[in-house]
């Protein structure tokens, strides 16, 4: 059985689809295609997107919890 782990990431809306998100989501497909980076689990990514200069927004998604199945 595999275990899912879940990891997030926040960017500004003008960092969609930038190197910088590309990366991150690079760094997740290469630790799920090498299993032994992490035996027996598989790397679940959530990226949200938070107005640019907007700490308030940014803090209240960044704590707003999640449940997947």
């Amino acid at each position: 059985m595999s275990l899912f782990l879940l990891t997030g990431a926040l960017f500004t809306e003008d960092e969609k689809d930038s190197p910088t998100e590309l990366a991150f989501k690079y760094a997740v497909h290469h630790i799920n295609k090498y299993s032994n980076l992490l035996p027996n689990a598989s790397l679940i990514y959530d990226i949200q997107y938070v107005p640019k200069d907007d700490s308030f927004h940014a803090a209240k998604k960044g704590k707003r919890k999640r449940k997947y199945r």
